[in-house]
């Protein structure tokens, strides 16, 4: 059986969207490029293509982010609930 290519990209707004830890989205992003699918963000058409040095370290960075943005999210969530408590 031949194996056939189903997709060439995979587009998503923002990097967050493919997962919140760092790992994960370093992971899915090895993952897709060994699979030769592009990683796209689709707001600013920016192609980030994790064989090349720049492409790990945009990846990294945005996925960095990611991870914060996540964090702050369960500290204001967590501060939120305490505040119902009282």
């Amino acid at each position: 059986m031949q194996d056939r290519k189903q997709f060439e990209l995979i587009g998503v707004v923002e990097l967050s969207r493919i997962g919140r830890s760092l790992g994960f989205i370093h992971k899915t992003g090895e993952e897709l490029s060994k699979l030769g699918i592009q990683l796209v963000l689709t707001n600013s058409n920016t192609r980030l293509d994790h064989a090349t040095l720049e492409g790990r370290a945009l990846i990294g960075g945005l996925a960095l982010a990611s991870d914060i943005e996540w964090c702050l999210i369960q500290e204001r969530n967590q501060r939120g609930r305490q505040a119902i408590k009282r």
